[in-house]
């Protein structure tokens, strides 16, 4: 029965996962997202200096600086977060163009001027609020179709032809003037469409109906919940799970974080529970599926040579947050007694912590971006500032433990088993 289930997800899911994670769209998304990763990582860090949760280190610094040291630390975190939906709008151009074989570049451009183009002017300055993750929904969407118009034009020929030998500089400002006024027509039409409804523009409309019901979705406990079981099954059948979830969840979970970071940062009370951080640092314990317990139990507690072997090296990458070597060596993969856990494994973890930061238990994520590779414990308290944020990934690697044991035990015998008989 169970290899039956297994050939029936195999022959339906994995097909569909491949084109979905390969689909150019979603790959350029994903890239775009991600481009802004490294700019949020290094704010947060000035965030974290700025607003260090020991009042001994606040207090040194005011004595050595001035009540007001603090405020120039905080210029680079409005910068960096601030600018994550130019950032994203300009690679996810760049990404979709270069898939097309086409002008990155230009496309680059082209979208980013459309993008400028949809923001309202207030006291003749654009507004600021839509640059960062408040328009991230926006800038995706305007990067795609200002490069699909640029695509189609190039492809169509309709450029202005500079004559032979002019610099290949020279000649490419040219042809993207075309599909660049082609662009600019299309995205002012958008504006002055929106300017005359209710809405005022498309930012206010995305974020309606688009952004509000993902964000709901995304920071429930059922939505983290489906999500975490999205991921993990494909995972287990061979697809990179992530590559399939994070490119339509990102963005969500990006701006709750950045709204518990403004939050964090103006000393309010914290409005949301599931984060970027939620998902990489308290969920993934070890990577996808939780598996940092696996490889403890793999490293100490085996009997067959295979997973002691693998134990010794799965856990450094393990503490880490980096577990290929867990699904493709023990393996997770298409393994019907281990894709049990390592489903389950997250979920629990999920839910428990979800209830826990719901009931004041344990701190709420403040906002601060860390790498996803930073060690567990270590990621508790940084991205929490509390110690309750530690002891939670604490009690999450013994919940995984828990459930790992009993499957670890029967593929152990199994294993000791083939080689006792291999002998």
């Amino acid at each position: 029965m169970e290899n039956q289930i297994i050939a029936y997800l195999e022959r339906h899911f994995v097909p569909l996962a491949g084109k979905i994670g390969s689909q150019r769209h979603i790959k350029a998304i994903r890239d775009g997202v991600l481009s802004t990763v490294p700019f949020v990582i290094i704010g947060s860090v000035f965030l974290m200096i700025a607003c260090f949760p020991v009042a001994a280190f606040g207090n040194f610094m005011t004595e050595l600086f001035g009540k007001t040291w603090n405020k120039y630390l905080l210029y680079p975190v409005d910068v960096t977060f601030g600018l994550m939906a130019v950032i994203a709008c300009a690679v996810i151009a760049y990404k979709l163009a270069e898939s097309y074989k086409t002008d990155g570049i230009s496309a680059m451009g082209i979208a980013l001027t459309c993008f400028m183009l949809l923001i309202p002017i207030k006291d003749g300055l654009l507004t600021a609020k839509w640059y960062g993750s408040a328009g991230l929904f926006t800038a995706m969407l305007t990067a795609i179709v200002a490069t699909e118009i640029f695509r189609y034009f190039a492809q169509k020929g309709w450029t202005i032809k500079m004559p032979e030998g002019v610099p290949p500089a020279v000649a490419r400002p040219f042809a993207a003037m075309l599909p660049a006024g082609a662009a600019i027509v299309v995205f002012l039409l958008v504006r002055a469409l929106f300017e005359n409804t209710d809405y005022g523009t498309i930012f206010e409309f995305i974020t309606k109906f688009l952004g509000k019901p993902l964000a709901i979705a995304g920071n429930s406990l059922p939505g983290v919940i489906l999500t975490t079981f999205t991921s993990c099954l494909f995972w287990s059948l061979g697809v990179h799970g992530n590559s399939v979830v994070n490119p339509i969840m990102d963005p969500t979970w990006y701006s709750l974080m950045d709204a518990n970071r403004m939050a964090f940062q103006a000393g309010l009370d914290l409005p949301n529970i599931v984060t970027k951080q939620f998902i990489d640092n308290f969920i993934q314990l070890g990577g996808s599926g939780a598996t940092l317990s696996l490889a403890v139990m793999m490293l100490f507690f085996a009997r067959s040579s295979q997973l002691k072997s693998l134990g010794k090296i799965a856990i450094w990458p393990g503490l880490f947050n980096i577990n290929e070597p867990i699904i493709f060596g023990m393996p997770i993969i298409l393994n019907p007694v281990m894709i049990i856990p390592f489903i389950l494994s997250p979920i629990a973890i999920c839910v428990l912590t979800y209830i826990a930061m719901s009931l004041g238990l344990v701190a709420k994520l403040n906002g601060i971006a860390i790498p996803w590779t930073t060690p567990v414990l270590i990621s508790g308290y940084l991205t929490t500032g509390n110690i309750s944020g530690l002891l939670m990934q604490a009690v999450g690697i013994l919940v995984s433990a828990f459930i790992y044991f009993p499957f670890f035990k029967l593929w152990d015998k199994k294993m000791l088993a083939e080689e006792i008989g291999g002998e």
